[in-house]
């Protein structure tokens, strides 16, 4: 075929493109099958002296591999993958660190590429042993019971972590969900120990040795209320030639809380001694509400006694030199 400026052998231009066609199907795929992928990995730390610790560091790491479809595959399944950072020449404070690995070993050579450096926050660390304290929360499933104390297995924990952190710690509890407690065969229940600051939050990054101790509730039976009435004690005789006409008590009663046993036997609660031996006039004097053991009475920790007293008149005669102890007013409460 002739053309203008020229001939064009046709059969050697088609076989020229045929041969252009095979070359680009085989060597394409090849180069695109070998292509840089990026892969997120887990990444870690070795090397850091006892003495420090990490306080923030990147838990993944971005690096790139040039890998076949099947070796990328191989990547991703396997579980052992992960880079290291170097941090055996620590600096305190937040720094870039270079050094880092990929492990195992064997896939070092398939990755040209780290995202580096890598910021880490690190920080002298510091240990403290801590007292525990026993705390619970819900309540017992029977109502006839209720919590008298808590026992703890371990009485003190350790804590290691960064030197800010341990250093807001002022108190570590462990907390007893009541609900879950058998009234009736109450066992040892592990919890979970929490280091709190001073405005009761949780501080995060720290150690705990052990991390959980074992709490003993110990229940008694609820206590019952009694209303019970008020006796005053008095001690002496008011002086010769005045007499106790009564008193009266404010209040005359409150209510007794406590075991029934105990308050089976609790009729009336009597007040400490009030001395009328130098009264010589109408007085209200206070006087302490005297409790049992294993009772209590709520706010009510003493009573106002007001006692009557009025001098002896006898017609042409002096006052008489008789007197006597008080007995309630009949217009008392």
């Amino acid at each position: 075929m002739n053309s203008k400026g020229g001939s064009v052998n046709l059969p050697i231009a088609l076989a020229s493109l045929a041969i252009s066609l095979m070359l680009w199907v085989v060597v394409l795929p090849e180069h695109l099958s070998n292509a840089t992928r990026p892969l997120t990995i887990p990444l870690t730390s070795h090397g850091l002296p006892p003495e420090f610790c990490v306080d923030k560091m990147p838990n993944s790491i971005v690096v790139r591999a040039k890998v076949s479809d099947q070796e990328y595959n191989d990547l991703i399944i396997e579980k052992d993958l992960h880079a290291e950072v170097d941090l055996s020449d620590p600096k305190t404070g937040n720094n870039p660190y270079r050094s880092i690995s990929v492990y195992p070993p064997r896939l070092q050579q398939l990755v040209k590429e780290i995202d580096s450096p890598v910021m880490v926050s690190i920080e002298k660390s510091k240990k403290q042993d801590f007292p525990v304290t026993a705390t619970s929360t819900g309540r017992i499933s029977d109502p006839n019971l209720h919590l008298d104390d808590l026992e703890l297995e371990t009485k003190r924990v350790e804590i290691d972590g960064p030197e800010s952190e341990v250093n807001k710690v002022v108190s570590v509890q462990a907390t007893l969900q009541l609900d879950m407690v058998d009234p009736h065969a109450p066992q040892p229940t592990e919890a979970i120990l929490e280091p709190f600051d001073a405005e009761n939050h949780l501080v995060a990054n720290l150690e705990m040795h052990p991390e959980k101790v074992f709490i003993l509730p110990k229940l008694a039976p609820s206590p019952q209320n009694k209303i019970v009435f008020i006796d005053p004690r008095f001690i002496g005789r008011v002086p010769d030639g005045y007499v106790v006409k009564g008193y009266s008590i404010n209040p005359d009663r409150i209510t007794a809380s406590g075991p029934n046993l105990i308050l089976k036997g609790v009729a009336k609660l009597s007040t400490g001694p009030i001395d009328i031996s130098q009264l010589t006039s109408t007085q209200t004097l206070t006087a302490p509400i005297l409790v049992p053991p294993g009772l209590t009475v709520g706010d009510a920790k003493e009573v106002q006694v007001t006692i009557t007293i009025q001098p002896i008149m006898v017609k042409g005669l002096n006052p008489s030199s008789e007197g006597a102890k008080p007995s309630k007013s009949t217009n008392g409460p």
